[in-house]
């Protein structure tokens, strides 16, 4: 015997190009301000409106340096289709885990100095290579440490590493 299956996926199609159409919209949108901002950050930085004292720079850098971030992000939020296809883009590049956990944690230092917490960098080697995708480990390690921030009453915060064989276990 033979069965046929007929289903009708137009619908599904349609929500489908409505989702891309939306993500693709939005994006769009959001590339527009951010742009704007990173302009008015990069003409503060280049002293154009004034001096900034050394302290504005290293803030008005993080600021710059995120919204860079966030507009790799964009960029990748434009990708979903190759993420839904199994075929997600991993820029893997050699990077010192170790300066890469330092800056992260730089940038909660006001926001951990306002909870009287302590951050800390503890790793077993003061430089660490890793082969990794630096925006998702940035998006990794900002996450925990947020979280960590967020939800740690009093103390301090530590971020460790140590290789096990091939791995970096953080």
């Amino acid at each position: 015997g033979v069965y046929i299956i007929l289903r009708d996926v137009t619908k599904e199609k349609e929500i489908d190009a409505m989702k891309t159409e939306f993500i693709s919209m939005v994006s769009h949108e959001l590339r527009t301000p951010l742009s704007i901002t990173k302009e008015g950050l990069s003409l503060v930085l280049d002293r154009i409106a004034g001096d900034i004292t050394a302290k504005q720079q290293v803030i008005l850098s993080t600021a710059r340096e995120n919204i860079d971030r966030l507009a790799r992000l964009i960029n990748n939020l434009l990708d979903i289709s190759k993420i839904e296809a199994g075929k997600m883009d991993i820029k893997k590049e050699q990077l010192d885990i170790v300066e890469l956990t330092r800056e992260v944690m730089a940038s909660f230092e006001l926001k951990a100095r306002e909870k009287n917490l302590q951050l800390k960098v503890d790793f077993v080697e003061p430089k660490m290579n890793v082969f990794a995708d630096r925006d998702k480990v940035i998006q990794i390690l900002t996450n925990l440490i947020n979280n960590a921030v967020k939800f740690t009453p009093a103390g301090h915060i530590a971020v460790s590493g140590r290789f096990d064989g091939d791995f970096l276990e953080c």
